[in-house]
């Protein structure tokens, strides 16, 4: 057996298939495309799950891919066993050869057998495999062709070897290989009472899709079977390099050796195996598009960020510490510029994400040792976990990582009780939504030719009215028309859907939308006048406003190319809008784009359109394009032949949108805002044409009006502007100033009301002020002249308390000012919190109501003593 790095061993699978004459797909997104069903690709064949169901034709009827997987959401979540186990993952690699028709049972099972023993030269007699019970033909082939030992084929039920993508659709037995990693490793072969253990570990599995299971469970032959395998790169790349565990194998033994380099400790095994598994699915989630928030896919990249944190905090290690080691994963993936380029903006992206969370980790983790201390049972009660939550926002997820370790359980629907609670007072939920697409037109297919006009004749070939298929349209509800050849262009890539309108001899229908159906093209919008039947010719004309986009779409690629040159190929696109009035392009930038780079990135979009560059397309191979250099956006998924869209020697990309012939012809661009998306992310919003003219006129009048209110001349209204700003600065720091000798002026009146204890003063007073900093202000006057625990309130505009504590430093140790604030929500329904020095919270209180409340807080005084 060839020892073979995880490197080799994923180069050596894709030669080999690409000899087979499969074409190799390159590995798709995290984010699946067009599928609301799934929050992340979780098996190599999503990307192919359209050809499979029979959505749409497959450009090839073989194909072979290294796909991207993620476990850790939905049905599939592998992110408690990670670091507990010796195989899960939550990212993973897959390797999988597919075919759509090309061939079967025994050719699938021969490139199986052949790259396995006489590739990577496995020894065959370590190899087990499980056929489906009732699958006969695979049992034959194994035992007859493939010379496979009865006694080492196992049949299986349907549990184990029958898959299906649902209740119905397609499905088929699967035949799986295991390979033996010999007597001193325990476990038992697959099928036996002992199958859970390490000896026998599955490496490849084959999926025959051969049925098609109807509504009532009966299996329905399908025209052709088709072939869908996988198999792990980290599980072979463990045989290969003969270790029995996953995280041993050279990727996994880089990652944990960074987290090494960052201390002198050694660190726990779990802590180390679930720090460099998090690590490397955080780099791969943000590449592709993803970015921490509350919702969705966003929050499970959080979720992940603050796990990993939560490891590398309990290890001993410094925080922030992630976005340090993004950068040395290069050497991981020098098979993959696109990722390589983008790592230090992934960096920047962690970065931040640890630096919110960094302080809350380490508060949580001594209130949470706080909470269970009290508990007298090993349950800890949702209510305890909600209030760790709410109140210092400290996940539950983590709640439940720490609880396991120490061997206690949470009451998971006590916390989600107080949680429903919450989000019904406040109106608040979190949800994960989608645009889903309707389930109607898979046999529909139409040819779009609006690249060459905005005009066609066409048969009518599909009508809907209200979510029903018609033959005839009769009424102006909104309706659908489906066309065997058109000019208008379906949204996609940013660019909005044409409008226009559809004619027959016998209606008019007016085109609001058109959008993508599977293969066909639909056109919505509602009958303007008289009927519309299936078959009848119609002529199609798109709106006039189709010019306006493509200068605007044309603009979009002249933008992106002047982003990367003025601020760094890092800028990846992230998302895009065109339409007739304006642009919108949003990228992977971590910092304000400054006004100086902004009038230099508007200057070389100009520039190039003064020029009147030739704006040329070529539809080409996908393969042949990426040779070229031509720019594809990661998360998409691209077609075995990609229209390419070149703009002279400035910009390359893939783009299927529609563009003007010649850059002249956009006129003019100007950039009206720079905004942030989310961490990470910049947009752009720009307009092009006569709306930019329109843009900088309004600009220049603005201007004039100003320079008159002034009484100066235009050209001098920033300098005037700027003086008069330095001069309101100046007065409000001299107000801030006489506001906070006052504060202190009134410290020697409230010093009269200061009392004496055992061991300590004390200070209790309602004061009147006109900010909480001048509140602050008077806080540390006071503790300036006594040793003790000062308590100030002010009641704010909307009848809201804020109630501060301040304590000296000699005091902290025993009367912290973050406990007693946590402690007065109990007493008087303070929210807040801080640290031993200074506490602050607030509460709904009216004028009324001070006194009694103030009464409260003077007998919690009191109680301290």
């Amino acid at each position: 057996m060839l020892v073979q790095s995880t490197q080799a061993l994923r180069k050596a699978f894709i030669d080999y298939f690409k000899s087979k004459q499969h074409a190799f797909v390159p590995s798709a997104s995290l984010i699946p495309v067009d599928d609301d069903t799934l929050l992340f690709t979780n098996a190599g064949m999503v990307p192919f799950k359209q050809y499979f169901l029979g959505q749409s034709k497959p450009p090839f009827s073989a194909a072979c891919s290294v796909q991207r997987c993620l476990r850790v959401g939905g049905k599939h979540n592998d992110l408690d066993n990670v670091g507990y186990t010796s195989r899960h993952h939550t990212l993973f690699e897959m390797l999988g050869n597919f075919s759509f028709g090309a061939y079967g049972k025994r050719e699938a099972i021969a490139y199986a057998m052949d790259f396995l023993v006489n590739v990577l030269k496995i020894d065959k007699s370590r190899l087990w495999v499980t056929v489906y019970h009732d699958d006969k033909e695979s049992e034959s082939i194994w035992l007859e062709e493939q010379a496979i030992p009865k006694s080492r084929l196992v049949q299986c039920g349907e549990k184990d070897n029958f898959w299906s993508m649902g209740d119905t659709g397609p499905c088929g037995p699967c035949t799986e290989i295991f390979y033996d990693h010999g007597e001193a490793v325990f476990g038992g072969p697959p099928g036996s009472k002992d199958e859970d253990g390490d000896r026998f570990v599955e490496i490849w599995n084959i999926v025959f899709m051969q049925y098609d299971k109807q509504t009532d469970g009966q299996l329905k032959q399908l025209p052709h079977l088709c072939v869908d395998t996988g198999m792990g790169l980290e599980r072979i790349a463990a045989v290969m390099q003969n270790v029995q565990n996953n995280f041993e194998v050279d990727v996994f033994k880089q990652l944990i050796g960074l987290f090494s380099g960052l201390t002198t400790k050694k660190l726990n095994p779990v802590a180390e195996r679930v720090m460099a598994d998090h690590l490397r699915e955080i780099a791969w989630m943000i590449a592709d598009g993803i970015r921490p928030g509350n919702e969705g896919r966003s929050y499970v990249l959080r979720r992940v960020i603050r796990r990993a944190l939560r490891y590398a905090y309990t290890s001993g290690l410094d925080l922030p510490c992630l976005h340090v080691l993004i950068p040395k994963m290069a050497v991981l993936y020098e098979h993959d510029q696109d990722f390589i380029a983008q790592l230090d903006a992934i960096a920047v992206i962690v970065l931040q994400e640890e630096e919110s969370f960094s302080t809350t980790i380490k508060q949580g983790l001594v209130l949470f040792d706080q909470a269970v201390s009290n508990l007298t049972t090993n349950v800890i009660p949702g209510d305890v976990i909600f209030k760790l939550y709410d109140t210092y926002g400290f996940p539950y997820d983590l709640v439940a990582d720490l609880a396991r370790e120490r061997a206690f359980t949470v009451d998971e629907d006590g916390f989600n009780a107080c949680m429903h609670t919450q989000r019904e007072r406040s109106r608040r939920h979190q949800s994960f939504a989608y645009k889903s697409q309707q389930d109607w037109g898979r046999d529909l297919h139409s040819v779009f030719c609006g690249y060459e006009c905005l005009e066609e004749q066409s048969p009518i070939i599909y009508l809907q009215c209200d979510g029903h298929e018609q033959t005839t349209l009769t009424t102006d509800d909104h309706s659908v028309v489906v066309l065997e050849k058109t000019p208008f262009y379906a949204e996609s890539g940013g660019q909005v859907g044409d409008r226009g309108t559809l004619k027959t001899e016998t209606g008019v229908f007016i085109v609001e939308d058109t959008q993508k159906q599977y293969n066909g093209i639909a056109h919505y919008g509602y009958l303007q006048k008289g009927t519309f039947e299936i078959g009848q010719t119609v002529h199609a004309v798109v709106d006039s406003a189709r010019a306006k986009i493509a200068v605007h779409h044309t603009a979009t690629h002249l933008l992106h190319a002047a982003l990367r040159a003025v601020l760094g190929t890092h800028v990846v696109q992230k998302g895009s809008l065109v339409t007739a009035d304006k642009l919108r392009f949003d990228f992977l930038h971590s910092e304000v784009v400054d006004l100086k780079d902004l009038l230099k990135i508007e200057l070389l979009v100009n520039y190039y359109i003064a020029k009147s560059v030739e704006v040329e397309t070529n539809v080409m191979p996908f393969e042949d394009a990426k040779k070229q250099g031509v720019m594809a956006l990661f998360a998409e998924k691209y077609q075995e032949r990609v229209r390419v869209l070149r703009i002279g020697d400035f910009s390359s990309e893939l783009c299927g949108g529609t563009h003007v012939t010649n850059t002249g012809q956009i006129g003019f661009f100007a950039i009206k805002e720079e905004s942030s998306v989310a961490q990470g992310i910049r947009r752009v919003e720009a307009v092009c044409g006569a709306e930019a003219i329109a843009f900088y006129q309004n600009i220049r009048s603005d201007m004039q009006r100003s320079a008159q209110l002034l009484g100066i001349r235009s050209d001098q209204v920033f300098e005037k502007v700027q003086k008069q700003q330095e001069q309101i600065t100046s007065q409000q720091k001299k107000i801030t100033l006489q506001s906070a000798k006052l504060s202190e002026y009134a410290v020697v009146d409230l010093l009269h009301d200061k009392r004496e204890h055992q061991t300590f003063s004390s200070l209790v007073s309602h004061v009147s002020v006109d900010s909480i900093k001048n509140l602050r202000v008077m806080m540390d006057a006071c503790l300036a002249k006594m040793t003790g625990i000062v308590i100030l309130t002010t009641l704010q505009s909307g009848n809201k308390l804020i109630v501060a504590i301040g304590v000296s430093k000699s005091l902290q140790k025993d009367y912290s000012a973050g406990n007693m604030i946590r402690t007065l929500q109990s007493v008087v329904a303070i929210k807040g919190g801080g640290k031993p020095a200074f506490a602050q919270g607030s509460c709904d209180c009216e004028a009324k109501d001070v006194k009694s409340l103030m009464a409260k807080i003077e007998d919690f005084v009191l109680s301290l003593d």
